[in-house]
């Protein structure tokens, strides 16, 4: 075995001669001819162009002044190359080999059968996900609405209702009054309203209205009553005795007198005979008196709510009256008006100036009594002077307490000149700033100058005193004359209604310091009043006021029962349907960070599969089962017959659910870029998912007013949802049709969102992947080097950028700084090999070549040199050679291997895998060779033959041939009778085997092991050794291992890198040779021997040795042998033995482990 051993190291020291006999100095012109083919560090000037491995300037390069003629066959010379920046040297060969056949990759294939392979082994978990979770919620939802039901069935009785109904029972009936029933259905109630709380009828334009059975009652000599109220309602007195002002006089009145005393009521009832709505001051003087001793009966009443006396019991009886009394009062109120405008009238129109005219605030301190003295004047004859004259009651008495009550003349109307109608809305914008600055409690101090003069703040107490009149500061319309011809009756008029939710919600606000006096009218009301004034006016201005109409509306007669009228399970849903359609969303996002966490994505990538072709298989897979998860969910729905799914048109509900199942998998690829662990992406998405739903019900009447949060799609899509569960329930809107979805309708701008917000993600998910750092792989810098793109794209063509200094043209190192440090690190073998390389003296069918590879990172410190982590690095390793790359963490060594198989990109350099460049045909690289990563990256629920036919499918073996393929895999591991096990089965060895399998499937002449047998019993480990050294035989194999007994056993050639440096190439027992301690003599003794042994034993080894142990009965030895010393040793040591007591005795060579350790340092093996 020794004589082998030095036979291969007398070899080695040959080829080493004669190649360092053939490789000289450039200075010495001993260079290789070159011809139109020739290379560049092994390759031609025209692939230079195309593989872009020069760098530093863009220059035009001229073939024919670098390139030597090609009459010079049997010379050898130094072709120059232009000094630009850098030191490299450059050195021509004409041994450049024409590629290896290319291959075609299937990758969709190998993604479509691998996805249906798994997903059938998942097909419980997909049934419980796609069709348990959605129908879970709507059962939910289904059952809760029963139990609700139920739970309600003796509080909500069942009951019908007539609402506006024909029967009348001789007098006006308002809401909360007693209770009646029809003469023909004793079981329907009758109720005097619509089931808005609207009244059944309403008079516009003027009071002259006629009776129309039942509701619009017009009493004999009744006509001096009709007081021009803002009520816009017939004659709530059947009796004709009062206005319907007196009417609602009286109610007030009526309250104070029930808690008044006898004498109180005795006092009152003669007001009453006395006509007393009539004697204001009479009204003014009790009303508040009684007042105060209602408030005084309650507190006390509030005390006592847990006796049982006589008073208590009084009291409650009168609170139901009082209660149905003051509902009565509310609900007048609450329908008075008082209407004004804002008008626009173009600026250049004079003639319209004076058609249009004007009317002015009027006088607003009319009593009942003088309501009806009261006649406006005309005075300017104009469209508005023209509209009918009503008073309004003021109801500001009831906010500030007070007994003065009075009416304004209305209505009247403030008039700008405009240019256009962008002006027209300008000034409402402005207005609507001021009223909200009025609202937010502004201090007085912080009103503009501008806004003092709209407001007098010197008639106002403090804040609260001006928010309790901020209905009077919001105009109800802006009327825009645009254009009149009155000659031709043509009369454009743009009316702008507009609405303030923040003003109707603070008038009914029970928790606030300070409300409105009265309720700013709904939007309907407002503009039936302005078209029917705008009507009226220009009849009555044609006619010289002899001619007016009166607009009447009437309420149609509706039938509703008390029972539960809603569906609950719909409503309950608004809350659980977005559970049942949104659970996708961590599911999809988990799946893709764990295969990334997993490293399936770089595993994949490394054997040729495009991110592309990978993203969009995982998309294609998603929306397939968000489409069927969606399709159960609406099926379910259906089958348990709730109104959002039988009453919304199904053609809605497929384009939105399509719509969302989109963008749930757009988002879920958005949020899986930020993480980098599944159970984060599971804890923070499940979070999103709640917050977002959260948050949605919350915000329900901001969507109303507002867009803006439509920009985060699950709010569009939640929105979307809430609407058509609520539509689909009421009794006023019928649920949502296809013909509704229109623009303009909030559920279509919702809709629009969605789309939007779908590209939106995709860009997204775009951007996230080619910037955001990963732990394996490149990314682009957050601005994508898009100048540089744009010149591209303007030029048509990369700029070649060369490095070829000529300060020295044997420096092939990037700056003088490495080439020092390569001085003290590398060897002369390195230095040997990189002369062989550079000087084109080796195979060039070798499997890999490196030529001067580097790979930088960004600085880590900012402003400081980019982080190299592979310097100018090397070598070439021959056909059927196993190269252990070894070096401690850091060392480079990890990042050299990752640089070349395509998971990050080589920063300068040259590399040629299986017969491709790394730079320029990387897909083919990837069929071409196999990759063994240091831990098993493998799905559980595949079995072995599948994994093997997707990475051959990616690899380009074509469907006749991948069956053998495998099989050939299989048997060089020894896989053959486990292949239809599920990986989850598999033993750890077993896995080791199947992902060498996977690396050498395909026939790869180029094989990476990374760390083969890390973590493997002695048996697996050694079971593993026999494979590798039997598949070995015909394929170039590259392990990095930590190992070295591995190393020793497996590898012809070992190289050792620090600091990302190659310190030397070698085999083995030249490794040995050069930095091992020699070899070892130890032997055992007896003690009374120990004296003549050691002199013995000095007087046969070399005088240069080191006595490692030297005890009286153990000794240890280290020294280097001369020539045939070793044999002789044998035959002195075994034929003295018993002369010299020696007991055992052994002989050993130096191990890889004391090279390594001698060759690396402390300091190296911190280097990171």
């Amino acid at each position: 075995m020794e004589e082998n051993n030095n036979h291969d190291e007398n070899n080695q020291d040959n080829n080493v001669q004669n190649d360092n006999t053939q490789v000289n100095n450039t200075e010495e012109n001993n260079t290789q001819e070159n011809n139109n083919n020739d290379e560049q560090f092994g390759i031609s000037n025209e692939d230079c162009k195309k593989e872009g491995i020069l760098r530093t300037q863009s220059i035009d390069v001229d073939e024919k002044k670098y390139l030597v003629d090609s009459n010079k066959e049997n010379e050898s010379e130094t072709v120059p190359v232009q000094k630009i920046k850098s030191a490299v040297s450059r050195t021509s060969t004409k041994l450049s080999l024409p590629p290896p056949e290319r291959r075609e990759s299937f990758q969709v294939r190998a993604m479509f059968r691998k996805t249906l392979s798994y997903q059938k082994r998942q097909l419980g978990t997909n049934l419980c996900c796609v069709g348990a979770c959605p129908t879970f919620m709507i059962i939910l939802s289904y059952l809760l609405s029963i139990l609700i039901e139920y739970l309600l069935e003796d509080i909500i009785k069942t009951e019908k209702y007539e609402y506006c109904t024909n029967e009348f029972n001789g007098q006006f009936v308002l809401p909360n009054t007693n209770s009646e029933f029809k003469k023909d259905e004793p079981d329907v109630y009758i109720v005097h309203h619509t089931s808005a709380n609207t009244p059944c009828s309403s008079w516009f334009g003027t009071t002259d209205y006629f009776a129309s059975y039942p509701y619009d009652i017009v009493p004999e000599n009744n006509e001096a009553n009709f007081n021009r109220d803002t009520t816009f309602m017939p004659t709530l007195d059947v009796n004709g005795k009062v206005s319907n002002y007196g009417y609602i006089l009286n109610a007030i009145q009526s309250v104070a007198k029930t808690f008044g005393s006898m004498d109180s009521l005795k006092e009152l009832s003669k007001l009453g005979q006395q006509k007393y709505m009539t004697n204001q001051e009479i009204y003014n003087k009790n009303f508040y008196e009684y007042k105060k001793k209602f408030d005084k009966m309650n507190e006390e009443m509030n005390k006592n709510n847990n006796q049982t006396s006589q008073f208590s019991k009084r009291a409650l009886d009168l609170s139901s009256f009082m209660s149905r009394d003051m509902a009565t009062v509310q609900y007048i109120t609450d329908n008075i008006i008082r209407p004004w405008a804002f008008i626009a009238i173009n600026k250049n129109n004079a003639t319209d100036h004076e058609a249009i005219g004007e009317r002015t605030q009027g006088p607003s301190n009319y009593t009942l009594t003088s309501i009806h003295t009261d006649k406006y004047e005309l005075s300017n004859k104009g469209y508005l002077d023209y509209t009918y004259t009503r008073y309004g009651l003021n109801l500001e008495f009831i906010a500030k307490k007070s007994a003065n009550i009075n009416f304004d003349r209305l209505p009247y109307f403030v008039t700008f000149d405009v240019e256009d109608e962008d002006e027209v809305d300008d000034i409402l914008i402005e207005r609507m700033k001021l009223l909200n600055k009025i609202l937010s409690n502004t201090t007085f101090e912080d009103y503009t100058d501008e806004e003092k003069k709209q407001i007098d703040l010197s008639s106002y107490n403090n804040r609260d005193d001006l928010i309790t009149k901020s209905v009077d500061y919001m105009p109800y319309a802006v009327l825009y004359y645009k254009d009149i011809d009155e000659h031709k009756l043509k009369y454009n008029i743009i009316i702008s209604i507009g609405e303030h939710q923040k003003l109707r919600r603070l008038y009914s606000c029970e928790v606030c310091s300070a409300t409105p006096y009265m309720a700013f009218p709904s939007r309907g009301k407002r503009l039936m009043y302005f078209v029917t004034e705008l009507t009226n006016s220009v009849v009555r201005k044609i006619t010289d006021n002899k001619t007016y109409i009166t607009q009447g509306f009437r309420a149609f007669p509706e039938k509703v029962k008390s029972e539960l009228p809603i569906d609950l399970a719909s409503l309950i849903g608004i809350a659980l349907f977005p559970w049942g359609v949104s659970f996708f969303l961590p599911i999809f996002t988990i799946v893709l960070v764990k295969e990334k966490e997993e490293r399936f994505l770089v595993m994949m990538n490394m054997n040729g599969i495009k991110s592309s072709t990978y993203y969009i298989s995982v998309y294609c897979t998603d929306f397939v089962l968000s489409i069927l998860s969606m399709a159960c969910f609406i099926i379910t729905g259906m089958i348990c017959g709730l109104n959002m799914f039988t009453k919304t048109s199904l053609l809605i509900l497929i384009i939105v659910f399509f719509i969302w199942a989109n963008v749930q998998v757009a988002l879920s690829f958005t949020l899986s870029f930020f993480f980098s662990r599944n159970g984060t992406a599971l804890i923070v998405s499940f979070m999103v998912v709640l917050l977002s739903i959260v948050f949605s019900l919350g915000l329900t009447e901001m969507f109303e007013t507002t867009n803006f949060y439509f920009i985060w799609a699950p709010f569009a899509f939640y929105y979307i949802l809430s609407q058509l569960s609520t539509l689909s329930v009421s009794k006023i809107n019928p649920a949502y049709q296809l013909h509704n979805f229109i623009p303009g309708n909030k559920v279509f701008t919702a809709t629009m969102f969605l789309i939007f917000d779908f590209c939106v993600l995709i860009l997204l998910s775009m951007y996230f992947d080619a910037v955001i750092p990963q732990e394996f792989g490149s990314h682009q810098p957050w601005h994508l080097n898009i100048v540089s793109r744009i010149k591209k794209l303007i030029n048509g063509k990369e700029d070649l950028v060369i490095e070829t200094p000529q300060s020295s043209n044997q420096n092939p190192f990037y700056t003088e700084e490495e080439a020092e440090a390569a001085k003290t690190l590398e060897d002369n073998d390195v230095r040997d090999e990189r002369n062989r390389i550079l000087s084109g003296k080796y195979d060039h069918n070798c499997p890999l070549i490196i030529k001067n590879a580097r790979k930088e990172y960004a600085p880590r410190v900012k402003g400081g040199k980019p982080h190299v982590a592979v310097h100018s690095v090397t070598f070439a390793v021959e056909d059927s050679v196993v190269f252990g790359l070894l070096g401690p963490n850091g060392a480079g060594k990890t990042t050299l291997i990752h640089s070349l198989i395509g998971v990050y990109t080589l920063t300068a350099g040259y590399a040629k895998l299986a017969g491709f460049n790394v730079k320029t045909d990387m897909d083919q690289v990837y069929k071409r060779i196999g990759i063994c990563p240091q831990h098993d990256i493998l799905w559980d629920d595949l079995t072995v033959e599948e994994h093997l036919l997707f990475y051959a499918r990616l690899k380009g073996i074509n469907k006749e041939q991948e069956m053998n393929t495998i099989q050939e895999s299989m048997a060089s591991v020894g896989l053959e009778k486990f292949r239809n096990n599920l990986v989850k089965g598999l033993s750890g060895g077993e896995k080791r085997r199947l992902s060498i399998a996977i690396a050498l499937v395909g026939d790869p002449k180029l094989v990476f092991l990374d760390e083969p047998t890390t973590g493997l019993d002695p048996d697996v480990r050694r079971l593993i050794w026999g494979i590798l050294n039997e598949i070995s035989r015909n394929r170039t194999i590259i392990i990095t291992t930590h190992s070295m007994e591995e190393a020793e056993v497996l590898c012809h050639r070992i190289g050792i890198m620090s600091h990302g440096t190659l310190r030397c190439c070698a085999t083995p027992l030249r490794l040995k040779e050069l930095y091992g301690s020699g070899f070892k003599l130890s032997y055992s003794n007896q003690p009374e021997k120990y004296r003549e042994l050691k002199e013995f034993i000095k007087s046969i080894i070399p005088a240069k040795h080191k006595a490692v142990r030297d005890l009286t009965s153990t000794s240890i030895y280290e020294f280097i042998p001369t020539q045939g010393l070793i044999s002789k040793l044998f035959e002195e040591l075994e034929g003295n033995r018993e002369k010299y007591g020696i007991i055992d005795w052994g002989i050993s060579q130096s191990s890889l482990e004391e090279v390594f350790l001698s060759i690396i340092s402390d300091d190296d093996a911190d280097a990171s």
